[in-house]
């Protein structure tokens, strides 16, 4: 998975930095924006995959998903999955949102590392 480069959309830095480490700790490279204003412009430059918080300022993760998806629609790019990352929402608010898969916060590096196996190509 060394060539794979996902997008971790999270506003709050804590957070942010420790999800990044989990990634890569799992050998995936891993680019971060702070709200879904700044993930949705980054996610244009194409990613493996995508793990979005639902709760952000700016622009929630919600909003950006349906963003992002009208871009790759309007654009015929290929679907980017989308995972949802909430300690409140559900599978099936994100889901209805366009959201491929969901994690409960706090993510556990055992999530992670599930989401990568199913989602990104060996």
């Amino acid at each position: 998975m060394s060539d794979q480069i996902i997008l971790l959309i999270e506003d709050d830095q804590t957070l942010r930095f420790l999800a990044k480490r989990q990634f890569e700790r799992l050998g995936v490279k891993c680019d971060t924006a702070a709200n879904g204003l700044e993930g949705v412009e980054m996610s244009r430059k194409g990613y493996s995959m995508i793990i979005m918080d639902i709760s952000m300022p700016e622009m929630n993760g919600i909003e950006a998903t349906y963003q992002i998806r009208d871009y790759e629609k309007s654009e015929g790019r290929t679907r980017t999955p989308i995972i949802g990352l909430s300690a409140f929402s559900t599978n099936e608010d994100c889901v209805a949102a366009g959201m491929d898969d969901f994690m409960q916060k706090p993510m556990m590096l055992e999530q992670a590392k599930e989401m990568l196996d199913k989602y990104l190509k060996k």
